[in-house]
């Protein structure tokens, strides 16, 4: 139970909230890396959608009641229940996604390798937790990990296309 609580205060370090957060914070320390960071949450939460589109893994800890609902199709409209399964759907972890996302963008930026090796650590932890959790599996997070890094990289080069 004290485990179970643990993981999921440290799943909360990849959540949105938690992300959006630390995009505002950088709003006032750095314009640069808070646009960056908005970046990478879009391209992340791109590439995410469109591989749980075609990868149909679903986590095994959703709640029964919405599992029926999904299933009978008895949402409100098509789209909404469209977007209700591919929420369902586990592979690659978007809370790892943003971790991993924020380090490469603090990579690029030229942050100290000590304050990058404490992101990834956090990202590690993350993923732990996700697994723990039963939300992803071991892929599922080693892909939101390379989602990540890739959007990270993305949302850097595309700061630079577009403002420099």
């Amino acid at each position: 139970m004290l485990f179970r609580a643990f993981y999921s205060v440290v799943s909360l370090l990849g959540s949105s909230l938690a992300f959006f957060l630390v995009a505002l914070y950088f709003f006032f320390v750095s314009l640069k890396i808070s646009v960056e960071l908005i970046f990478v949450f879009i391209i992340s939460s791109i590439i995410i959608f469109v591989l749980r589109i075609f990868f149909r893994g679903e986590r095994k800890h959703v709640k029964s009641f919405e599992r029926k609902l999904l299933k009978k199709g008895l949402s409100k409209s098509k789209a909404a229940a469209f977007l209700a399964r591919i929420e369902a759907r586990s592979f690659a972890s978007s809370h790892v996604a943003r971790i991993s996302g924020f380090g490469t963008v603090l990579f690029f930026n030229g942050f100290a390798t000590e304050f990058l090796m404490l992101v990834f650590v956090f990202a590690l932890l993350v993923g732990l937790a996700r697994v723990k959790l039963r939300r992803h599996n071991a892929l599922d997070v080693f892909t939101g990990f390379i989602v990540g890094v890739v959007s990270g990289y993305f949302a850097v080069g595309l700061y630079e296309a577009f403002f420099l």
